[in-house]
């Protein structure tokens, strides 16, 4: 049974909403059908074929949706182990890369201050994240060479020095997320991270049968105590 329902979990987990518009549908345009057929075959009055079809309709549609239900909330209770939760922050600083990983940090900490480290590539959707956010300040900060860390560092650096205090934050109510990006952009904020004693984290993803990402889940603090 796994295995055949696996393409239709995969395609919920990634389109969560268009599954649960089309079963809006079938539910909407049938279930009243059901109802009336029962309750005319309590008097009767029944074609038992119709009723034998749309028993079989629900028994193939219901069961697989309630497994990948069932399924989607174990991969968003999902918890790496040994690793804890990060503290929600005020200040949250995020290497921007792909838009739902940055939606997930964002959307975890509901931060009051969000630095967005953006590059070339990644300005159209800094533009429609800061839209997603309307109670969030942003600040963008961008790199030119992507594969230099020492960018990175000293963005990160930058805004140790001189915006927390702008912002009234202390070091502790910020946090780093080195998600996105290249790696030596995340090697360079892991170092400022390191330099400046400030909390880092790191978003997971949920990887299908293709062994390719398809959602990313909640956030992990990774930690640089030795």
């Amino acid at each position: 049974m796994k295995r055949a329902i696996r393409p239709i979990k995969e395609f919920h987990i990634r389109y969560p909403a268009i599954l649960n518009v089309l079963f809006g549908i079938f539910i909407g345009s049938l279930l009243p059908n059901l109802v009336t057929i029962i309750m005319t075959n309590t008097i009767g009055v029944i074609e038992s074929l119709e009723l034998t079809l749309l028993i079989i309709t629900f028994g193939l549609i219901i069961p697989p949706y309630i497994y990948i239900l069932y399924e989607r909330r174990k991969i968003r209770e999902h918890k790496i182990e040994g690793k804890d939760y990060p503290e929600r922050r005020k200040g949250l600083i995020v290497i921007v890369s792909k838009k739902e990983t940055a939606i997930t940090a964002i959307k975890y900490h509901n931060p009051k201050i969000c630095w967005l480290i953006a590059t070339r590539e990644t300005k159209r959707t800094c533009n429609e994240i800061e839209k997603l956010f309307p109670n969030v300040v942003f600040e963008r900060r961008m790199v030119k060479d992507t594969y230099n860390p020492f960018e990175c560092y000293h963005i990160i650096r930058g805004i140790y020095q001189s915006d927390l205090h702008r912002f009234k934050l202390k070091p502790e109510d910020v946090i780093v997320d080195i998600t996105g990006g290249t790696k030596p952009m995340s090697i360079g904020a892991t170092l400022a991270c390191i330099d400046m004693n400030l909390a880092i984290e790191y978003i997971p993803a949920y990887y299908g049968t293709d062994l390719s990402p398809k959602r990313p889940l909640s956030p992990i603090e990774i930690r640089t105590e030795h």
